[in-house]
């Protein structure tokens, strides 16, 4: 137990630390756009979605080396837009964890996407970076939308969704809590180095929207040397460690050494019939390259 509590007070700093990371990927709702590109902007509703993508969203947000997909949110098209605010759970947060959606339906002051808008942290960066801040009268539109129950473009008003566990954070420690995860060849994202023949532990940060972490199930880690074939993985089971933290102890030796170990973190809530996956087959590359280690 004392071992544990000695990760944990290291842990503590992690939840902060935890940076959207640039995303290459393409838009996965790319020609899904539910509203006429040619309807002139100034007839649509400004409190609706389809108003706020195309008056704000996507000229203020959706530019380049921001939320164009390189950043989440990806404001590109409605439809990702609404997917990556409404009920998403937050990357990042304030000092106190206030927030746990970027948008909270018929909640202004519980939504983080209003906090970004509006904060004057300059540590946290109020939105759109390095650029004039909204409208009182945008912000407002935003506000009405949220505060009428975040309907979409088809005018529903959003459903609370029962999401799968989500991973917020991964981390490795040596045996002296010495961080192993921020050691890598000179590029970023990458697989992180642990050195050979030492005992170290892997742990992941995790959040559920309907279950208490120390609930979850079947937690376990799947290791393999092929990042998006995990058919004949190693198994090792996790065990809860302390509030949201889950780890395994493993050394080394247990792994050939130069080579890229992939691995991904599974567990169940007590809504879902199947274990989540993080990272998937489908999550963007650096996800992969993050959740990955070489001893050597």
């Amino acid at each position: 137990m004392k071992k544990g509590i000695l990760i944990f007070g290291f842990l503590l700093v992690l939840a902060a630390c935890y940076k959207e990371v640039p995303d290459e990927q393409p838009d996965p709702f790319a020609g899904q756009d539910n509203t006429n590109n040619n309807t002139n902007k100034d007839s649509l509703d400004p409190t609706s979605f389809a108003g706020l993508h195309k008056q704000i969203f996507s000229v203020r947000c959706a530019v380049p080396l921001c939320h164009d997909g390189s950043f989440e949110p990806d404001f590109r098209s409605i439809e990702s837009a609404y997917q990556n605010l409404v009920y998403h759970p937050v990357v990042k947060n304030d000092a106190q964890n206030s927030f746990t959606y970027r948008v909270l339906p018929y909640d202004v002051d519980k939504s983080w996407l209003i906090e970004r808008l509006t904060t004057d942290d300059p540590v946290l960066g109020r939105m759109p970076l390095y650029a004039d801040p909204l409208s009182e009268t945008q912000l407002n539109n935003i506000k009405a939308w949220i505060n009428g129950g975040c309907k979409d473009v088809a005018g529903n008003v959003a459903v609370y969704p029962n999401l799968q566990p989500q991973v917020i954070n991964r981390f490795a420690l040596d045996s002296l809590n010495k961080r192993l995860d921020t050691l890598f060849d000179g590029r970023f994202p990458a697989p992180f180095i642990v050195p050979p023949g030492i005992n170290f532990t892997l742990g992941v940060q995790v959040k559920d929207d309907s279950t208490v972490t120390n609930k979850l199930k079947n937690l376990q880690f799947k290791f393999s040397y092929d990042k998006d074939d995990f058919s004949g993985a190693t198994v090792k089971p996790a065990i809860y460690l302390i509030q949201d933290y889950i780890i395994v102890s493993l050394n080394s030796s247990q792994f050939q050494p130069n080579k890229t170990v992939y691995f991904r973190f599974y567990c169940q809530d007590e809504h879902h019939s199947s274990s989540a996956e993080f990272p998937q087959n489908a999550s963007p590359f650096y996800y992969k390259d993050l959740f990955a280690f070489i001893v050597k």
